[in-house]
C-alpha cells in the first residue's frame, strides 16, 4: 500500500515537535493535526471519489472516523450540508464562556450585596469574603468585582496570624 506524501507533523522531526509543544505553558491547546494536513486530506477525499474514506485514512495514517469528521465539517462549512459551521462553533464556544463568566460575576455580587451597600463598605469584610470564595472563583475576578486591588488583598492576607 502506497502512503501519500502528506505529513501530519508539519515536516518536523518528532523531537522538534515535542520541544515546540513545550514552548509556552500558557499556549492555546493545539490540534493534533495541522490545519494544512486536514485541508489536504479533505481535498484528497473529494478528488478521489472512487476511494473509500477507509482506504484514504489508512494511506494517511489517521483513523477513518477522523477523516470522515473532517470531510463532513468541510461540507458543512461549504453549506453543502446542514449543521454548525466552524465559525458558528467558535462563536458558540466564545458565547458560552462569556455566559459562564457573567453568571459567576452575578453570583459574586449576590454574595457581596451586603458589603457593597453605601455607607457600609468595609475592606476587611471584602477580604474575608475573598478568602472564603477563592476556592470557587479566581482572586483577580473577586477583587475586581468587589472593587479592591489584588495587592491590598494579598497584603491583608500576609498580615493574618499564622495557623
Amino acid at each position: 500500500m502506497q502512503r501519500l506524501g502528506l505529513t501530519r507533523s508539519g515536516g518536523y522531526p518528532r523531537a522538534w515537535r515535542r520541544s515546540l509543544r513545550k514552548e509556552s505553558p500558557h499556549a492555546e491547546p493545539r490540534s493534533r493535526y495541522p490545519v494544512e494536513f486536514k485541508v489536504e486530506a479533505v481535498q484528497l477525499a473529494r478528488s478521489y471519489p472512487g476511494k473509500s474514506i477507509r482506504q484514504l485514512s489508512l494511506e494517511l495514517g489517521i483513523s477513518d472516523q477522523t477523516l470522515h469528521n473532517w470531510v463532513k465539517q468541510a461540507e458543512i462549512d461549504r453549506r453543502e450540508r446542514q449543521g454548525l459551521t466552524t465559525e458558528d462553533r467558535e462563536e458558540l464556544r466564545r458565547l458560552r464562556k462569556e455566559v459562564r463568566v457573567l453568571k459567576e460575576e452575578c453570583e459574586i455580587l449576590k454574595k457581596a450585596a451586603s458589603l457593597l451597600r453605601k455607607g457600609r463598605r468595609d475592606p476587611m469584610s471584602a477580604f474575608r469574603l475573598i478568602e472564603v470564595e477563592k476556592a470557587r472563583y479566581s482572586v483577580p475576578r473577586l477583587c475586581r468585582m468587589l472593587g479592591d486591588s489584588r495587592s491590598s488583598y494579598y497584603a491583608w492576607r500576609s498580615r493574618l496570624p499564622s495557623e
